[in-house]
């Protein structure tokens, strides 16, 4: 279904992160007794107002910064080690 103003590629990376937002609420709620350092929710915008160039810069920033050492490094540095994690 295309939506007007949307395209093709938008609209499949906007139900991309809908499925993996769903994904992370579902286990969330499974594993809901896990102390964590931080809850951290990520959201990228899909509006219409974004166009797919930016919106997949968006994406590729988040992937580039959840690659780095440096964060987890920081990540493991905490008292339980770990984050729970929001995608949006």
């Amino acid at each position: 279904m295309k939506l007007p103003g949307a395209t093709s590629d938008r609209v499949f990376f906007g139900a991309v992160l809908t499925a993996i937002f769903w994904l992370l609420m579902r286990t969330a709620s499974s594993s809901s007794s896990r102390v964590v350092d931080l809850e951290l929710v990520l959201a990228a915008d899909s509006s219409a107002s974004v166009d797919f160039a930016e919106f997949n810069s968006q994406i590729r920033g988040l992937v580039k910064a959840w690659r780095n050492p440096d964060l987890a490094d920081l990540i493991a540095a905490g008292l339980t080690g770990r984050v729970a994690v929001t995608a949006m």
